[in-house]
């Protein structure tokens, strides 16, 4: 299983309660989807398919995915400059958080609950993968929590 595969599957926990899936890819416009048109993620060999009720399913190749996040978007009048969520990033070799704001508490925990790294994130945190056995891990950051798979 891909590290891009595991992370769009496990990382739908988030303390703010957000109102929306936002994927942004690497060339083109952001896609946001509202949580109240129930998107849903199906994985296929090479990438994944997001389809909702209230838009055309669309299909994106891992490759093509630049970060996805979960925004607060329930209020029309936030500007999207002020909206500060959460973002993830795979990359081949590593997972990093971005968004983070300086000082906050950043940690990896085992299924077993196990500490694994703890550290305060300065605008990023970063998961290197080859540091990490091959499973399933907790990221808690500050409020946040996320459950990758490695």
């Amino acid at each position: 299983m891909t590290l891009m595969m595991g992370l769009l599957m496990a990382a739908f926990c988030y303390a703010a309660q957000p109102s929306h899936l936002r994927i942004t890819p690497h060339s083109g416009d952001a896609m946001i989807f509202a949580f109240e048109s129930k998107p849903e993620i199906e994985f296929t060999s090479d990438g994944i398919r997001v389809t909702s009720s209230a838009s055309t399913p669309v299909e994106l190749a891992f490759d093509d995915v630049k970060e996805f996040d979960f925004p607060d978007l329930s209020a029309v009048e936030a500007a999207d400059e002020d909206l500060q969520p959460i973002s993830v990033r795979p990359l081949a070799d590593r997972v990093v958080f971005g968004n983070i704001p300086a000082g906050t508490p950043a940690a990896v925990y085992s299924l077993s609950g196990e500490l694994m790294k703890s550290t305060h994130a300065d605008g990023t945190f970063e998961i290197v993968r080859a540091e990490y056995p091959s499973g399933v891990y907790v990221v808690r950051i500050g409020h946040a929590a996320f459950k990758i798979i490695i």
